[in-house]
């Protein structure tokens, strides 16, 4: 199948969703090296950490390059190099081009290039961004590729850059405050106004501890989720809400997963609404430990994010066999689950037997990576939600 470079370069809402998911979760640096390599298959993209201090800062993360660049990029590179140094003359936010910043006989004298580097392959040129820096440290992003590729690929790293770059601040922000979030409700403010979807924070019961203006709004429209006057979160029909109270339950309590998702309908089911589920605390380190009574500055803080589309999701077939090798059948069944439908509404549309469905759901899973119905339609929802529309 055929994907038009401007398809596959296109930055959506679904890439922003799982940066910060990640950011919350755990790391968020390997969905942004996955982004950018799907859709840069032929760069190398390169995630450095530099601290002028502290030797165990100063590391890389990549997609591109050989399996031992990580490993001899941490002996051979300091943070003091001439490349380096230049970087951190760019002011945090700002795409450079490395032809701006230092010529290419320059840059091949540099320890960066002449050490490192060239010993990779031919990635003479690069364009990249200073997306976090505090103190001593700071993280930059680079795209880089052979001279003879930079009319193709340097305008379109560059656009891709400049896109992403203002919601990669927010996303090492969110995950730096993530790190302190015990600490003041300070952080948990700061975290809130970071995030650009409706966004609340609450315990193990579900009491809301803070949530932020797109939340209060969701909130105050009572189409999918209402606040009580307990303080507590609630979904708008019984059957949301227990379902909501179990998953918020079981983050608190679960030490194998940090994230889970949600999908609240309302009875016409013209209007849905995902939720990814993240819990924000490191998971209790046995059952006893989840179930005592603890301080309450430790309790598990779940974060509750919506995703509201304005219209009715759709996927492909060629979109679908793209990304996860569906075929013609799983692909309409896949498409089916993501519009509402039930494996019993799908089974009449189409004369089929929910036995067959089944089957097709469960090779529908193990192609998607997903272990339940509802990850499988939130993994839809937000490959959709990033598709071109």
């Amino acid at each position: 199948m055929f994907v038009s470079k401007e398809e596959r370069i296109a930055f959506g809402c679904g890439d922003v969703a799982r940066w910060f998911h990640a950011a919350l979760a755990s790391d968020y640096h390997e969905e942004v090296l996955d982004m950018l390599a799907a859709r840069l298959p032929d760069a190398a993209i390169l995630l450095v950490s530099q601290d002028t201090v502290e030797v165990s800062g100063n590391y890389l993360l990549h997609r591109g390059l050989d399996l031992d660049a990580a490993r001899s990029f941490s002996v051979a590179i300091s943070a003091n190099s001439a490349w380096f140094k230049k970087q951190w003359q760019q002011p945090v936010g700002s795409v450079f081009q490395q032809r701006d910043l230092i010529s290419l006989d320059e840059m091949k004298e540099t320890r960066f290039y002449r050490t490192w580097l060239s010993q990779r392959g031919d990635f003479e040129l690069g364009v990249g961004v200073v997306f976090f820096r505090e103190g001593t440290r700071q993280k930059v992003l680079e795209i880089r590729f052979p001279q003879r590729d930079e009319i193709d690929v340097a305008p379109a790293a560059r656009k891709l850059l400049t896109e992403v770059s203002p919601h990669l601040r927010n996303v090492a922000q969110t995950a730096n405050l993530r790190r302190a979030l015990s600490e003041a409700q300070r952080e948990r403010d700061q975290i809130l106004r970071l995030i650009p979807f409706p966004t609340a924070i609450v315990d193990s019961q579900c009491r809301v501890e803070c949530m932020n203006a797109q939340a209060e709004t969701l909130v105050r429209s009572c189409e999918s989720i209402l606040l009580c006057p307990d303080g507590s979160l609630h979904g708008i029909e019984p059957e949301a809400d227990a379902d909501l109270k179990r998953e918020v339950h079981a983050l608190s309590t679960n030490t194998a997963s940090n994230r889970s998702w949600l999908r609240f309908e309302e009875t016409d089911r013209q209007r849905r609404t995902f939720f990814t589920l993240v819990r924000l605390n490191p998971p209790p380190s046995s059952l006893q430990e989840a179930t005592a009574r603890v301080d309450p500055r430790s309790e598990q803080r779940i974060a509750v994010i919506a995703h509201q589309p304005a219209e009715v999701f759709h996927l492909s077939h060629d979109m679908l066999w793209q990304t996860f090798g569906l075929t013609t059948r799983e692909s309409e069944l896949a498409a089916g689950l993501l519009s509402g439908m039930s494996i019993g509404d799908i089974a009449v549309r189409k004369k089929l037997s929910k036995q067959t469905l089944r089957n097709q759901l469960v090779s529908v899973m193990r192609k998607t990576g997903t272990n339940r119905q509802v990850d499988l339609v939130a993994t839809l929802q937000v490959l959709a939600m990033s598709s071109p529309a």
